[in-house]
């Protein structure tokens, strides 16, 4: 099954009657290789074992609605999936597609010994909470009442409008008002010195 660089026998298979021998031509002590070292030495740990039929790979996680491929399994006999709510679905010999997904939940294949199992959930976008917007509704096709909403629109935008006038006129009065006051100053100023002019020419 593998060579090493100069050739010679790594990993040997030798069937006997059912079942199947593997001999390692190496140890993975550090004084042997740096095989235990390596990044390829537990899959390959891993392949030996699914070799002997003990481990069963497991099936990946699916959605709602998403078709489950049984081609992993055997499926020269027919199968038998049970249902999270408790009941069964019988699949025909050689059938591999398994479409009845609409309930969330842990399926079982009750059929297979061990067991196995794969989980359907639910979308991560139902757990999503905030509000769409109108025009998202719109967009799917959800009937909508459209004018209504362009008149609430419309309201929106003119009390805004408004709202930044009076904000405008507001401001214009500020200035108006600064300019009386420093009016009301200077004529002050002009009227003192005036009068102090009058009575400095008296006395003289």
């Amino acid at each position: 099954m593998a060579r090493f660089d100069n050739g010679d026998a790594a990993l040997l298979e030798v069937l006997k009657g059912k079942g199947r021998l593997l001999a390692l031509a190496s140890g993975w002590q550090p004084s042997d290789s740096q095989l235990a070292l390596s990044s390829k030495f537990v899959p390959l740990l891993y392949s030996m074992l699914d070799l002997s039929g003990g481990v069963t790979t497991s099936l990946a996680q699916y959605h709602v609605g998403d078709e489950v491929d049984l081609a992993p399994l055997d499926s020269a006999q027919p199968v038998t999936v049970r249902r999270p709510d408790g009941s069964e679905v019988r699949l025909k010999a050689g059938e591999t597609r398994f479409t009845p997904t609409d309930v969330p939940g842990i399926y079982t294949v009750s059929s297979q010994q061990p067991p196995s199992r794969f989980a359907i959930n639910l979308d991560s976008a139902e757990s999503r909470t905030a509000p769409m917007p109108v025009e998202e509704f719109m967009r799917l096709g959800v009937p909508m009442k459209t004018p209504e909403v362009e008149v609430a629109q419309q309201a929106a935008q003119k009390r805004r409008l408004h709202n930044a006038e009076l904000e405008g006129q507001q401001k214009l009065w500020r200035w108006l008002i600064v300019a009386a006051l420093v009016v009301l100053l200077m004529e002050t100023c002009l009227a003192g010195w005036l009068t102090r002019r009058q009575a400095t020419q008296a006395v003289i």
